[in-house]
């Protein structure tokens, strides 16, 4: 299921430094990618019995906004 979500990233140094963590600490994840040209810079994460809120809490711990959007 893919899961996605609003942030507040805004460059290539950040978003490999928050996917590196993210599948460090979810390695079910299947597939994970940003849009920076939307202007929510979208987060799409596709992976199965990772709870959103747990994907919100690592983006929170590193100082990004991040919400669920459903």
């Amino acid at each position: 299921m893919i899961k996605i979500f609003k942030t507040n990233v805004s460059n290539s140094n950040q978003v490999n430094d928050i996917l590196q963590m993210l599948l460090l600490n979810f390695p079910s994840m299947a597939a994970v990618n940003f849009d920076l040209e939307d202007c929510d810079n979208i987060l799409r994460v596709d992976a199965l019995g990772v709870p959103p809120q747990d994907i919100v809490s690592q983006l929170h711990t590193l100082g990004y906004q991040c919400e669920e959007i459903v």
